[in-house]
């Protein structure tokens, strides 16, 4: 099993035989019936490490990092997916189960699967075992609606290391269609 975390979305990796994709669908459900946090503050330094690896010790970390704080004034974008260095080293079990019980629900769940399968027992198995997960309330959207930028914003970080740069337009969703296809 591997891991990612991007804005929106955790991604986990199973790469298992066709023979035993029951097995998934037993041990990811389960994953979500009864949740085990009993790892949680190994992981949680793992992230931490990870963050000084790929942000705090990376010119192009740092760079996007403050530019993505700049860019965005109130989205929630504005944290790099792992969060600030601080949030890391403050965070809680209990703030992982409260986190894990509002957004890990039946609602909020896209399976994938790739490989030798068929499709209609697939999904008989989905129903079988994520079907006895209780459906939970949905997770609330964000609501927060960017401000109008009124003008440009700059970020510059200094490092002795290779030049780097980043450009980042942000876009009112309505104006895409009638940008250049080349910037959206």
């Amino acid at each position: 099993m591997n891991a990612s975390t991007a804005e929106d979305s955790t991604n986990y990796f199973y790469s298992f035989p066709e023979n035993r994709i029951e097995l998934w669908f037993l041990l990811e459900s389960e994953r979500f019936l009864h949740p085990v946090f009993r790892e949680f503050y190994k992981e949680r330094d793992v992230v931490r490490e990870e963050r000084r690896m790929r942000v705090e010790s990376s010119p192009q970390g740092k760079l996007v990092e403050a530019l993505l704080a700049t860019a965005f004034e109130a989205h929630p974008y504005r944290v790099m997916p792992g969060g600030w260095a601080s949030d890391i080293d403050n965070f809680r079990e209990p703030e992982a189960e409260q986190f894990y019980r509002k957004y890990y629900t039946p609602g909020n769940i896209t399976i994938g699967i790739a490989g030798d399968v068929n499709p209609a027992e697939a999904k008989r198995m989905a129903e079988k075992y994520f079907g006895r997960i209780p459906k939970g309330p949905t997770p609330p959207m964000v609501r927060t609606v960017e401000p109008k930028q009124e003008g440009e914003k700059r970020v510059a970080v200094e490092t002795p290391r290779n030049r780097f740069w980043r450009l980042r337009i942000n876009v009112r969703r309505s104006t895409v269609r009638t940008m250049p296809r080349w910037m959206c």
